[in-house]
């Protein structure tokens, strides 16, 4: 008897999770790709920066790169010699 309470609160619980699942809305096929993306370039080695389809930016080995302009606040100090990436514009 207790075996088969157990059974008949499993099936009111575990069927309508199930059921809800089953319904849950599957997504577009042309839904709105995300503005923003990191791309992975493993075979140039970068993570790349790209913003409404326009790459704007970069990470490598050799450091941060970016195509535009950059507003910050405060300081921003250098101990570095400076080094153009191989591909800036």
């Amino acid at each position: 008897m207790r075996h088969a309470f157990l059974v008949v609160l499993f099936c009111l619980i575990a069927v309508p999770i199930a059921r809800a699942q089953d319904a849950a809305p599957e997504p577009a096929a042309n839904a709105v790709t995300d503005r923003v993306q990191l791309v992975e370039d493993d075979q140039n080695g970068k993570l790349r920066i790209v913003i409404d389809g326009k790459e704007v930016g970069w990470f490598d080995a050799t450091g941060f790169y970016v195509n535009g302009n950059i507003a910050y606040a405060g300081t921003i100090t250098d101990g570095l010699p400076t080094k153009e990436a191989p591909d800036a514009p």
